[in-house]
């Protein structure tokens, strides 16, 4: 439910043209991540714990031991990244989106490939 409410508002950015589009499941599941950690009582799920474990990695760690590569290129990764640069906290979650909204609005361009050092279309780090 938290990664479905998250899409009218990624819908709704400035993120929601160009190749920052990419990052709209990445950005849901950041928020379903935010979300659980503060509304849900452990034990956390399967998934929460693979976003939070994959904060800490690097892409090539995390590829290493992958059982879908794709899906986790995809999806988790670049969630786990979002998660990372939010210091796995909510509020800093929000000051990120909106600090990256006015990146975006000031460059009238992409940034959010380059912001996070992964190119969400080769689905890789840059």
């Amino acid at each position: 439910m938290f990664h479905e409410i998250f899409h009218d508002t990624f819908g709704r950015s400035q993120f929601s043209k160009g190749e920052d589009k990419a990052w709209a499941e990445a950005f849901c599941d950041a928020f379903r991540y935010m979300m659980e950690k503060k509304y849900l009582p452990d034990p956390r799920s399967k998934w929460f714990l693979k976003v939070d474990r994959f904060a800490d990695e690097s892409y090539y760690h995390v590829m290493s031991k992958s059982g879908d590569k794709r899906f986790d290129q995809r999806y988790v990764y670049p969630a786990s990244l979002i998660v990372h640069k939010s210091g796995k906290d909510l509020e800093k979650f929000r000051i990120l989106w909106f600090e990256l909204q006015k990146l975006r609005e000031t460059k009238n361009a992409d940034v959010l490939n380059t912001y996070f050092g992964y190119n969400m279309q080769a689905g890789q780090p840059l």
